[in-house]
């Protein structure tokens, strides 16, 4: 592992220039090498994909990872001994108890798109990394700007989702507003935890 680490430092810092991110690159696939799992990757994506995008850009992020998974650079899981794999491919993200009459309107969804790629959406709509919601448009007319504009690795798209919750309103009422009636009704003990 250390020398794909350094192979990669020093590739980074030749294409870039930027020594400060070399170093990002290095650590992030040496963190993922010890935990030795896909977790690992994710977290390595997580360090590349934080930088500035002008920088760097979300395009390299998704194909550091990827061409580390394909050329076996990193280990990845080991199937199951059954052979049966078992995938979460939907969270559904809210701050308004599950029994309240408008949960599923103040509630976001972090779904799985495919290439370890996942979006944050609200009825047919999902998030940007500008923070806004815009119509998700039909997959034969996503260009690859579009869906780095609104693909995320899946810690950033559970973090940006888990901010969101509390903050969303419906037909004029806040996230606060209904949980402070539901507290003045003696019936807020059954919040959802994150």
């Amino acid at each position: 592992m250390p020398e794909i680490a350094e192979r990669m430092r020093a590739l980074v810092a030749d294409q870039t220039g930027n020594a400060d991110l070399a170093a990002l690159v290095h650590k992030a696939i040496a963190q993922a090498y010890r935990i030795g799992a896909n977790r690992g990757l994710e977290e390595a994506a997580n360090v590349v994909g934080d930088l500035d995008p002008e920088e760097w850009g979300f395009g390299f992020k998704q194909s550091f990872v990827s061409g580390l998974i394909r050329d076996r650079k990193v280990p990845v899981d080991p199937p199951p001994p059954d052979g049966v794999r078992v995938q979460s491919t939907t969270y559904r993200v809210s701050a308004v108890p599950g029994t309240h009459p408008d949960a599923s309107h103040f509630t976001v969804a972090v779904e799985y798109r495919g290439h370890d790629l996942w979006a944050v959406t609200r009825h047919a709509e999902c998030l940007s990394r500008a923070g806004e919601w815009v119509y998700e448009i039909l997959p034969s007319e996503r260009t690859d700007e579009w869906v780095a504009d609104h693909r995320f690795a899946y810690t950033e798209a559970m973090r940006r989702a888990r901010e969101i919750a509390p903050t969303l309103t419906v037909m004029g009422r806040s996230v606060t507003e209904v949980l402070q009636d539901l507290r003045s009704q003696g019936s807020g003990s059954d919040a959802c935890s994150p």
